[in-house]
């Protein structure tokens, strides 16, 4: 081993400047190590001087200091570093000394460095090399030779500088953990240590500090060694004065930094210094800390003192503390996050406490740093805390900012930090918004299994001192982790859980949780007092109530059931505690179950401690026994409905998507079991569910059970099947499913009707019976388990089942990972679980294995969730929201005669059959078991039971036992008692009798061995036969029970309508109560608001007593008002009816429930009403298939109803239902007059063969009228006025023979001939209706077909055309029922003859006329062009493209563009292309013209397209022409001498009408005034290099004229404030012109249409104002491709749909306005991006007046996106003005189920 010697002083050396280092780091890093305890003892060397111990690291330690820099990079001595000049040392602060590196030169010791030195002896080249060797060394056995070097070389040995460079070099180098490197390692340490000592007396200040510091981190203690240290360092401690310290550099060895080292390495040896150190350290430190403390320094001594429990003089914290202040308010010096933390939680734990100035201070400083973003989570934390121990409520601004700084924060907050930070919250007032808190609540809730108790404790508290109560769901999955984990609370924990909890609150659970929190906190203080069991002697001696923990019950589990959390490889010991509870019950079960008794574990008898808990005993106890012992979701003898309730075998591969897998399978269970069909028949995705919902999972992501119920919860569109297109995609851990799950939307829709919706809850399960009963109800859960090393040895994959055997975990198992299994099974007898793996077939074949009660966690209580999934309301398996799948059972009255309409009564009889239990009986009709059983003890009599103590009882706490019993237990049985062993007397071999105890002598049973008899009522007793009562079912009867003799249900739901019509003293329901006679006899004349049944009310009954007919208004007197509400109420009693066929009645108030259409029966349904809402449910004629007349109207008085109650708009809204189309093909009459119904009139109604009657008068139907109703031949009346109907009356009405009226009065858009018989009324005042079609349709359309048949072949030139033309237009004009029809015939073998012809038909003023003639590769003949335009009034396009067939054959004049084209351009023509045909002629000559006007010859062609690009014609075309002819080149005649003069000179005139040149027709003085409304001018078409052109407010009319293409040079237009009108182009003719346009403006007018996508093609535009028009539809997508945009006005507009999240792309918007529209939805999440400064210039947004969106939801959605948070976007909400409340009712109503 090395030793030791005695050398002499080493030689002075050149001492190195304190330069201030580059280097990171820090003591510890951020938040640092951990403590150390045992560390004491360990090896000791030969000389008895360097012992140390090994160091354990404890979790619980102190955290290091965190500095800016690590020791090496910061002190030049030590470090030997070859930084700096010279080398070594560290670069100083802007000083040129370095450390003692090779060749440096010293340096003095002022904080610059600098050329200041205490000696100028040169470097000492001995010492030089062994810095070096020191420096260089690579591992620790270089450092041991270079010890024993310089022990054997004769040389002096280390000296002290050079042995803390050896230490700190030790800790970066690799430690030896096996073999006898160990051993010499530590040899190699001790003999450091050694020599340290021997240096001891040489030690300064800084290698004090450092040999400390290094000793704390090596984990070698040596405690010796550390009491040396400390004590070398107080003569260092001396009280100099302010003269003295400066002129003693040996001071400056223990500046603030060395205190700071000295402190950390203390407080990591977790060694208190002594009170003579400590008293000397308060005595002369301050000064020294306070004139060479860095920025973090400071603050680092504070925390360190706190730690190790120094109590500072009030004269050193007010010197340390005022410097801690100059700190924080010197605004020049930049403070660093970290630092403010440190500074302020230094000051709160040395229990400083700040004036109000001095924390307004404190305060007012954090504020720009919780600003900036730059707050972590543990700076909030220790912040909070800080500021929490003033005991000072906090600024609202502050507790804004500071919120939405945890708000950036939540996603990284554990539980721990979010308990601690909203605890100190909560003193200080300054709590989070309500929105805030549920957010960070949600994020906790995925945490609930890394919280502590007293975590869950502390947010508990927070929340009631904010006074905010999450949901209820929330709370229930709350309180159920805070119950299993209170164990784990500590005394704090348990006082604050009882102290909140009664305030959160009420309801079981919650008083549950606060009782055992409770008990908890008396034990844990009465086993601070307690003396042991002399003490309980006593005090039963004394009669004294002694309260001690409950001990444990002998409650048996037999079969060898494993009993500690290491044979049970629990991965959660609360499973363990679960299935504590459940043995218990099982143990009791025994005696009614008729099995041999368990063998006992020990349980605890709380339960008979009181009547609750006792009773809640009861509860597990009948639920146990009254359920089959063992079940399974695949046993078809055993399950409702006799299916296989148990999915196919899942396999997720070698994806970690476990939960989706089991999820997936849980909801195929759940609806099977509830429609009560086998599992095989429904396909869920768990890929939909998975890489479709929010967070970007991959393969290898995983997800937590609890956010995928909440998924399946919240999103039903993503339970799709896996044919949607995404079993398909191969899973990787990479790439985008974005486009899989958008194709997988589009291609199952919710709208498809084959894939309905589900609707699916879901609950957090504590028990195995609350398990049990899920799986036996809805046919699965979905678990946890560990999966340990031996999991997949136990399978055998060649086996079709492993069922009988069941899985454990061996003890020396390890764990591997955690996984979700669906349990589909239990077995109470062998108590193990039945499990569907989602592994595919390598498990079993089924995929099904059986795993032990408690075994890996399964089944534990903080992981285990049921999942409830049925059929969304409206979708096809319940298109009438009534849940046909119920499953309801008969009962009858106890007293017919004296029941019969007593609606009070609530017992009920019902005959149990065979396949009946207790329980399955009690989940049927959904009542407490325990009423149940209690209430029919005949049915279930009762049985003796006994349980066993396994410690002796004291007296009051068997007497609370006995007592409890007897208060529980009903009439029969036995009463309890004790049977208690007593001990032989000594020297006695004979057994003493039992000693009996009950209430009365209960002290002679004290501290015996007993067991505890009582009776109890046996659950599991077989029901067949017997008839039971039913009670507590009243108000949910009609979803459970039902009568089976109708003369009492039609009874019960006359007696209902009654009561509910407001006649309750209505003498008893007549026995013939179809009868009129014997309702007459009830008549109430007296009463002048009576009944009086002078008409029949009850119209019809069937032969078995149903009653088929109801007519409501059944008396005479009442207001209209008092009508009942077509509401829940009068819904259940119609339900009732379960055969009505007719229903009259008006009704007050309300809407039409969907749930009627499930009255199948039904043939009328006639109502009036005063003021109903609401929509007409789609799905009514899928029940209502016989139905002959709909008739929903206002009451005649309605009008005066509404404006006497002030009510609001009243009428049905949304639209015609085109389902009811193909469904009611019986309806006779259908009225649904004066509503909103908004809409087209669906075509389907087609399908209504027998609709004689339409009302639909009074409404806001739009659109046209659908031809297809011309098929409805008994169509008779047809009302129609009042709508907003557009279009012409459809030619195919004239076939509707039998049609008598039809009525279209005041629908301003419609117009056109009526093509109607004359003996047809037709009404039509308020339209553009013509009246009657004058000409005879046969005979318009005869001559425009002679014209084709004559005039076209000529026209194409083509010898064999005639035959083309006949064949095409043989194939009929315009068939019946169609308005556009497209007759075509291509790839004609006729020589001469066309390739296509195509000919366009429409219905226009009620005939078919040609509206387009297409042509292509034929030979045109010129001449015929004009002679068929004018026999084709109605031609709008003539095309031929490629027309040069036989043109060498053709004269030249044929060729010839015609002098007088302009015949050709008809009024109504639009295009004319004769483009790539071999065409002649000169376009007319415009040379030196001085006006503008088109010249007669042209002037048809302004708006009319021409193409004759590719020809041979030649010319100019005039400016105002330029866009109507497409060339090659657009050669412009003003370009031809005059350039841009003339459109300069006609601008002049029409500013100066007196000038010389009358210019552009209407454009005079008169127009200018205003007194007519002058189009926008084709002038500007001219000034080809315009780059700013205003016509704000020039009263402009008209479309936006396709010439301004020809503005290539705009920049800026502005047309705002003017009477434009039209929709905005579309196309890119007119955009791909204004390629450098910036800023459009065209505010105010009068625009319509939607809003072009095409517009994003302005790819320069900054402004864009479309304020103030009637634009329509939804916002384009493309428009996020505008990347200058700045300014977007849309407002006063009527836009619908939801804000695309995709323009969140537009990072240079800084206003975008959207107010005053018809928007839905709310502000998508990605728009939170937009606030962020970094990469948005954003700043207004506003939002209101958009009466479609849900405010509540508007606010909450801006709120969580985040957009607001920053302070810099303002977002203006708010609805709504009177003008956007009218436009409210254009609302559409969203889709149910999206």
């Amino acid at each position: 081993m090395l030793q030791y010697e005695d050398f002499d002083a080493a030689p002075a050396r050149p001492q190195g400047g304190r330069g201030r280092g580059r280097g990171g780091g820090g003591y510890g890093g951020r938040g640092g190590g951990g403590g150390y305890n045992n560390s004491r003892g360990g090896y000791n060397n030969n000389n008895n001087s360097s012992g140390y111990g090994n160091q354990q690291q404890d979790r619980s330690g102190y955290g290091g200091y965190g500095g800016p820099a690590s020791y090496e990079a910061r002190r030049g001595p030590v470090s030997y570093d070859e930084e700096g000049e010279g080398g070594g040392g560290g670069s100083s602060d802007g000083g040129r000394g370095g450390g003692r590196g090779r060749g440096g030169r010293g340096g003095g010791y002022s904080r610059g460095g600098g050329q200041q030195q205490r000696e100028r002896r040169g470097p000492n080249p001995e010492a030089v090399a062994v810095n070096e060797s020191i420096n260089a060394a690579n591992s620790w056995r270089e450092l041991q030779t270079i010890l024993e070097q310089q022990s054997r070389s004769g040389l002096q040995g280390l000296d002290p500088f050079q042995l803390v460079a050896l230490l700190l070099k030790l800790l970066k180098l690799d430690k030896p953990t096996q073999g006898d490197d160990v051993a010499d390692y530590q040899q190699f340490v001790a003999s450091v240590y050694g020599w340290i000592m021997d240096r001891m007396p040489r030690f300064r200040g800084r290698q004090i500090s450092g040999a400390l510091y290094a000793i704390s981190r090596l984990n070698l203690y040596n405690g010796e060694l550390v009491t040396a240290l400390v004590q070398a360092s107080l003569p260092i401690l001396h009280e100099f004065s302010a003269t003295e310290y400066a002129s003693l550099p040996i001071l400056h060895e223990f500046s603030a930094m060395e205190y700071v080292r000295f402190l950390d390495g203390l407080q990591r040896l977790q060694v208190a210094p002594p009170e003579e150190w400590t008293s000397q350290f308060f005595r002369s430190s301050a000064e020294k800390i306070v004139r060479t403390a860095e920025r973090d320094e400071l603050p680092a001594i504070f925390s360190f003192c706190q730690r190790l429990g120094m109590a500072p003089t009030p004269e050193w914290l007010a010197t340390t503390t005022s410097a801690a202040l100059n700190q924080l308010t010197n605004r020049d010096r930049t403070m660093r996050v970290a630092e403010y933390r440190r500074l302020i939680a230094g000051l709160a734990g040395l229990g400083w406490r700040p004036s109000p100035e001095q924390l307004e201070t404190i305060v007012s400083r954090s504020y720009p740093q919780l600003q900036s973003g730059y707050f972590q989570v543990h700076d909030l934390v220790e912040v909070a805390w800080a500021l929490a121990q003033w005991e000072t409520p906090m600024p609202p601004n502050w507790a804004k900012v500071f919120a939405g700084a945890m708000m950036r924060q939540r996603r990284h907050f554990r539980p721990a930090d979010l308990g601690s930070v909203l605890y100190s919250l909560a003193y200080l007032r300054a709590g989070p918004e309500p929105h805030q808190l549920q957010q960070l609540l949600d994020d906790l809730r995925i945490q609930f299994d890394d919280a502590t108790g007293d975590d869950l404790a502390n947010v508990a508290m927070a929340l009631v001192q904010f006074g905010y109560k999450p949901d209820d769901r929330y709370m229930d999955d709350f309180l159920i982790t805070l119950k299993a984990k209170l164990p784990t609370c500590t005394a704090t924990g348990l006082s604050n859980a009882m102290s909140a909890l009664p305030a959160m609150g009420s309801g079981y659970r919650l008083n549950e949780v606060a009782a055992d929190a409770q008990a908890r906190y008396d034990a844990l203080m009465a086993a601070q007092q307690w003396g042991g069991p002399a003490a309980v002697e006593a005090a039963d001696a004394q009669q004294v109530e002694v309260w001690l923990p409950a001990p444990r019950l002998l409650l048996v589990s037999a079969q060898g059931v494993l009993t500690t959390a290491e044979q049970l490889g629990a991965s959660d010991l609360q499973t363990l505690d679960l299935l504590d509870q459940f043995v218990e019950t099982l143990e009791v079960s025994d005696h009614f179950t008729g099995k041999k008794p368990r063998k006992s574990k020990g349980g605890t008898h709380g339960n008979f401690a009181d009547r609750q808990a006792f009773e809640q005993l009861q509860l597990q106890l009948y639920s146990l026994t009254g359920a089959p012992q063992a079940y399974s979701s695949g046993n078809v003898s055993q399950t409702q409905g006799g299916r296989n309730y148990i999915p196919k075998v899942r396999d997720q591969g070698s994806c970690s998507t476990c939960v989706a897998q089991s999820l997936a399978s849980c909801a195929e269970a759940t609806v099977a079991s509830v429609l009560q069909q086998d599992a095989a028949k429904w396909d869920i995705s768990p890929r939909s569910l998975y890489y479709c919902s929010y967070g970007g999972k991959t393969c290898a992501t995983g997800w937590d059970i609890a956010d995928a119920m909440y998924v399946a919860q919240n999103f039903p569109e993503l339970l799709r099947p896996g044919r949607c297109g995404l079993d398909s995609v191969v899973e990787t851990d990479t790439g985008d499913w974005g486009s899989t799950c958008d194709a997988a939307s589009s291609t199952c829709s919710p709208s498809n009707t084959s894939l309905p919706l589900l609707n699916c809850t879901y609950k957090a399960l504590s028990t195995f019976l609350q398990i049990q009963q899920h799986i036996r109800t809805y046919g699965a859960v979905v678990t946890r388990m560990g999966v340990h090393d031996d999991f997949k040895l136990f399978f055998d994959p060649s086996k079709t089942s492993m069922q009988n055997d069941i899985y454990t975990v061996k003890s020396d198992a390890q764990l591997l990972y955690g996984h979700a299994v669906v349990l589909v099974g239990y077995d109470n007898d062998n108590m193990a679980w039945l499990a569907l793996n989602s592994w595919g077939k390598r498990v079993t074949k089924d995929g099904l294995f059986r795993i032990g009660y408690g075994v890996a966690g399964a089944a534990s209580p903080t992981a285990t969730y049921g999942l409830m999934c049925v059929p969304a309301p409206g979708t096809g398996l319940d298109p009438h929201s009534s849940q046909p799948w119920r499953q309801r059972r008969a009962v009858r009255l106890a007293d017919p005669a004296a029941e019969r309409t007593n609606l009070t009564v609530n017992c009920f009889l019902y005959d149990a059959t065979s396949n009946d239990t207790a329980t399955s009986l009690a989940e049927a009709f959904k009542v407490d078991i325990r009423n149940l059983v209690h209430n029919n003890s005949e049915a279930f009599p009762p049985a003796a039971v006994n349980v066993s103590t396994s410690t002796p009882l004291t007296a009051a706490y068997m007497r609370s036992m006995l007592s409890t019993l007897i208060s529980a237990q009903d009439t029969g049985g036995i009463e309890p008692y004790f049977a208690c062993t007593q001990p032989p007397p000594m020297f006695s071999i004979d057994t003493p009798p039992p000693v009996i105890c009950t209430l009365d002598n209960v002290t002679s049973c004290a501290l015996l061995n007993c067991s505890l008899f009582y009776s109890e009522q046996d659950a599991s007793a077989s029901l067949a036969g017997k008839t039971l009562k039913v009670c507590g079912i009243a108000q949910q009867f009609q979803s459970v029970a039902y009568f089976a003799d109708p003369r009492v249900s039609q009874a019960r739901g006359l007696r209902a309508l009654l009561d509910l019509l407001g006649f309750p003293n209505t003498g008893p329901v007549p026995q013939d109560y179809c009868s009129q006679a014997e309702w007459e006899k009830l008549n109430d004349y007296s009463n002048p608001k009576g009944p009086v049944f002078t008409e029949r009310w009850v119209r019809s009954c069937d032969a078995d007593g149903y009653v088929t007919s109801l007519n409501l208004p059944i008396y005479l007197g009442k207001e209209a008002t008092d009508n009942p509400d077509m509401d829940g109420r009068l819904l259940s009693v119609f339900l009732q009816f379960e055969r009505i066929a007719e229903i009259r009645m008006v009704a007050n108030r309300g809407s039409m429930p969907p749930q009627l259409g499930s009255l199948k029966s039904m043939t009328v349904f006639f109502m009036q009403w005063m003021c109903i809402n609401g929509e007409l449910p789609p799905n009514l004629g899928m029940g209502w298939k016989g139905i002959s007349e709909i008739s929903i109207w206002p009451y005649p008085t309605a009008q005066d109803v509404k404006a006497k109650f002030k009510l609001p708009n009243c009428g049905l809204t949304g639209t015609l239902p085109a389902k009811w189309g193909g469904a009611m093909r019986k309806l006779r009459f259908l009225t649904l007059q004066a509503s909103h119904l908004a809409g087209p009139i669906p075509g389907e109604y087609a399908g209504m063969n027998s609709l004689a009657r339409l009302a639909l008068d009074n409404n806001e139907l739009t659109g046209t009228l659908p031809s297809s109703l011309s098929k409805l031949r008994f169509m008779r009346w047809v009302y129609l006025s009042m709508n907003k109907l557009q279009g012409n009356i459809p030619l195919s009405y004239s076939n509707m023979s039998l049609l008598w009226e039809l009525d279209v009065t005041d629908n301003a858009g419609m117009g056109g001939c009526a093509p109607l018989s004359p003996s047809t009324n037709l009404e039509f005042s308020g339209t553009q209706i013509t009246g009657l079609c004058s000409g005879d349709r046969e005979q318009v359309e005869q001559q425009e077909q002679a014209a084709m048949w004559e005039l076209l072949p000529a026209l194409l030139n083509a010898d064999g055309l005639s035959n083309v033309v006949n064949i095409t237009l043989s194939q009929g004009w315009l068939p019946e029922g169609v308005t556009t029809n497209f007759l075509q015939t291509s790839a004609s073998s006729t020589p001469g003859s066309t390739d296509l012809l195509l000919v366009k038909v429409e219905l226009l003023d009620g005939a078919g006329h040609v509206t387009w003639i297409n042509v292509k590769d034929a030979c045109l003949d010129l001449r015929v062009l004009p002679k068929l335009a004018a026999k084709l009034p109605y031609l709008q396009e003539f095309r031929c493209v490629s027309c040069n067939r036989c043109a060498a054959t053709l004269p030249a004049e044929a060729r010839m563009l015609p002098e007088k084209l302009h015949q050709a351009a008809l009024p109504r023509m639009t295009s004319l292309e004769l483009s790539q045909t071999n065409v002649t002629g000169t376009l007319p000559k415009w040379e030196n013209w001085t006006t503008i006007e088109v010249p007669a010859t042209w002037a048809a062609f302004t708006h009319l397209q021409i193409d004759i690009h590719l020809t041979n014609i030649t010319g100019c075309v005039p400016d105002q022409l330029v866009h109507s002819f497409l060339l090659e080149t657009r050669p412009a005649c003003s370009r031809n001498g005059s350039a841009e003069a003339a459109a300069l000179l006609a601008i002049r005139a029409l500013l100066d009408p007196s000038g010389a040149t009358a210019v552009l027709g209407g454009w005079d003085a008169a127009s200018l005034s205003g007194e007519v409304a002058p189009p926008v001018p084709k002038v500007f078409a001219g000034l080809s290099s315009l780059q700013v052109l205003d016509l704000s407010g020039c009263g402009l009319t008209g479309p936006l004229p396709p010439s301004f293409a020809a503005l290539q040079d705009l920049q800026e237009l502005r047309l705002a404030g003017n009477a434009l009108n039209g929709s905005l182009p579309g196309t890119f003719m007119l955009l791909d012109g204004l390629t450098v346009l910036d800023e459009l403006r065209l505010g105010s007018n009068l625009l319509q249409g939607p809003l072009p996508w095409e517009l994003a093609s302005l790819r320069q535009l900054q402004q864009l104002d479309l304020s103030g028009n009637a634009l329509a539809g939804k916002c384009p997508l493309g428009w996020s491709g505008m990347r200058q945009l700045q300014h977007l006005d849309l407002s006063g507009n009527a836009l619908m749909g939801q804000l695309p999240g995709v323009w969140y792309g537009l990072r240079e918007l800084v206003s975008l306005d959207l107010s005053g529209n018809l928007l839905t939805g709310g502000l998508p999440q990605v728009f939170g991006q937009m606030g962020d400064n970094a990469t948005h210039k954003l700043r207004r947004l506003l939002l209101r007046d958009n009466p479609c969106m849900n405010q509540p939801q508007l606010a909450a959605s801006v709120s969580a996106s985040g957009i607001s948070d920053s302070g810099l976007v303002k977002v203006v909400m708010g609805c709504c003005s009177k003008a956007a409340a009218a436009r409210a009712k254009l609302c559409k109503a969203p889709q149910k189920g999206l």
